[in-house]
């Protein structure tokens, strides 16, 4: 239910940023979500129309095309550097739903939580290193830095760390 809930935050995060920049009337815009999970890491394609007037003028969901892969990051622990690699066939699902003409202003969100968290510091930054440099040159708009680190940090898990859920709040800085 988090990740659902996470999903859905971020892709409205998508649409702000992607709202932002001028279009024309009824075009078609895309942002790309992946949810890298500790059993497999998914990428979910999102499109959305914006303008063209009437009650949904400022956004239009047409789709959410999903796909899945395993195994997720955490299981490159011992090979840090080929985790970035293991996105190129979500990437290149991404790349057939998405007109090339709009790969390089379509942005790239990147959840990843409980099982990066246990791999161990070092592995973490290794791994999310290997996916930053993948992600950067994928021709769609990524920039890896801080706000990557701090987002895998203030991401939710609660069976990592039931007590506030237990008490029926989200815990502190989420």
């Amino acid at each position: 239910m988090a990740a659902s809930l996470l999903t859905l935050a971020i892709a409205a995060v998508t649409v702000q940023v992607v709202r932002a920049a001028p279009t024309p009337t009824g075009s078609v815009k895309y942002g790309i979500v992946f949810d890298a999970g500790s059993s497999g890491t998914r990428i979910h394609v999102y499109s959305w129309r914006v303008g063209g007037g009437g009650p949904k003028d400022a956004f239009d969901l047409i789709g959410d095309d999903l796909l899945k892969k395993k195994p997720g990051l955490s299981a490159y622990k011992e090979k840090t550097a080929e985790a970035g690699s293991s996105l190129t066939e979500l990437l290149n699902h991404a790349r057939a739903k998405i007109p090339a003409a709009l790969h390089a202003e379509t942005p790239i969100f990147l959840m990843a939580t409980a099982g990066l968290r246990m791999v161990g510091e070092k592995a973490k930054d290794e791994i999310l290193a290997s996916v930053c440099a993948e992600l950067s040159s994928s021709g769609f708009l990524f920039r890896c830095g801080r706000r990557l680190a701090l987002a895998l940090t203030l991401t939710p898990t609660p069976h990592l760390n039931p007590k506030p859920y237990s008490q029926g709040r989200a815990p502190a800085g989420t």
